[in-house]
């Protein structure tokens, strides 16, 4: 009797078939994931970096958008700021000026979050014109560092938080948090956006540079100085684990930055060693 013979796979063919197949597909799925990940994670960076970009623009073009019951009534930033917190006024009428953003990175669970509020100038009660001036003119009291002192001695610097409509708060994207370099401490920092009442010039301080836990945010001209006016990394972190990349990316604010284009992204230094 000859020898039948069929054509096809044998048990063992297929199941090392369909193994070896299973193993290219899950290592397809898991580079995807993985490189999905990582676009998340730059997106996330990204996201955080033209959030704090974008505010220059919001202190070199000011609006005046604080309106409660209709479109002609303000609440007053100056009288919100002595503790009158429901007193209004006419557009316009308010002795207190728009001067800048502050921008805090707050930690929360796993995450940071972002609270972005306006900043106001009310000149100082106390303050003689008269004497001030001719201090200048005589050299008195000159203003110095760029006209923090001259700041200081004629307005009272303020956070101001009266309307909600005003203040933007928000998580980062994707979970992401703000920590500090080599560790997994999340930070908080506030940087004020500043633009003078007095000549227009942009400055951005890092307020809580020294002594965080003394600072009055109705009253930040203490902090118009040279030892805040530094420069801030944020090292960007994935805290639940599943978006936390090989090396992690930071987000970096120079110092005295005066306009978008000193708020950078950057994942080595200039010597080519990690930031973070």
């Amino acid at each position: 009797m000859g020898s039948r013979f069929s054509s096809g796979f044998t048990i063992i063919e297929l199941m090392l078939f369909l193994a070896i197949t299973g193993l290219l597909i899950s290592g397809i799925l898991v580079n995807a994931a993985g490189s999905l990940n990582d676009q998340h994670y730059r997106d996330g960076v990204e996201s955080f970096r033209n959030k704090i970009s974008s505010q220059y623009a919001k202190v070199y073009s000011l609006t005046n958008s604080n309106t409660v019951n209709n479109e002609t009534t303000n609440v007053d930033p100056c009288e919100y700021i002595a503790g009158n917190p429901s007193a209004t006024t006419l557009r316009g009428t308010s002795d207190c000026l728009y001067v800048g953003r502050l921008v805090e990175v707050i930690p929360a669970s796993n995450m940071s979050k972002l609270r972005i509020t306006p900043v106001v100038a009310k000149q100082r009660a106390d303050l003689d014109m008269g004497q001030y001036y001719a201090n200048q003119q005589s050299g008195a009291n000159v203003a110095t560092d760029g006209g923090i002192s001259a700041i200081n001695a004629r307005y009272q610097i303020a956070q101001y938080t009266g309307s909600s409509a005003l203040v933007e708060e928000d998580q980062l994207d994707w979970g992401l948090a703000a920590v500090s370099s080599g560790s997994n401490a999340m930070t908080r920092t506030s940087l004020l956006i500043l633009r003078s009442p007095i000549d227009g010039t942009v400055q951005t301080y890092n307020l809580l540079a020294q002594e965080p836990d003394t600072i009055n945010y109705q009253d930040l001209g203490s902090r118009l100085s040279a030892e805040y006016a530094k420069s801030v990394k944020f090292c960007m972190a994935d805290l639940s684990g599943s978006l936390e990349p090989g090396q992690r990316m930071a987000v970096i604010v120079q110092k005295s930055a005066t306009g978008p284009g000193d708020v950078e992204t950057r994942l080595n230094n200039t010597e080519g060693a990690p930031e973070c």
